[in-house]
């Protein structure tokens, strides 16, 4: 049931496409947790995770910005288990490690 879930984004307590195929999402596993921020390429009929990092976290780390305020992403480099990617908000574009699961 979990992988289910995970897989369709049914657990996602927030979530917004955004341009070039990516969509970010606020997935939280249990009621008890804030939950993780993912970035996910989407395709015609597949879904790739590009990363994850913990609400908390990334939170203390992007200052002001809100995770609703994201307008684009865009994947800086990638390794096998990260990636470095940028966040674009109105007012300033964020660099930060997402980590593959």
């Amino acid at each position: 049931m979990g992988i289910v879930i995970t897989g369709f984004g049914m657990d996602a307590t927030f979530r917004k496409e955004l341009p070039d195929h990516y969509r970010i999402q606020l997935s939280a596993k249990s009621p008890m947790v804030r939950g993780d921020v993912e970035i996910i390429k989407t395709y015609v009929v597949a879904e790739r995770l590009e990363g994850s990092v913990s609400y908390i976290e990334m939170r203390d780390n992007i200052g002001t910005a809100k995770l609703e305020d994201v307008q684009s992403v865009q994947v800086v480099q990638s390794w096998r288990d990260s990636s470095r990617i940028a966040l674009q908000f109105p007012d300033t574009t964020v660099q930060y490690t997402f980590f593959k699961k």
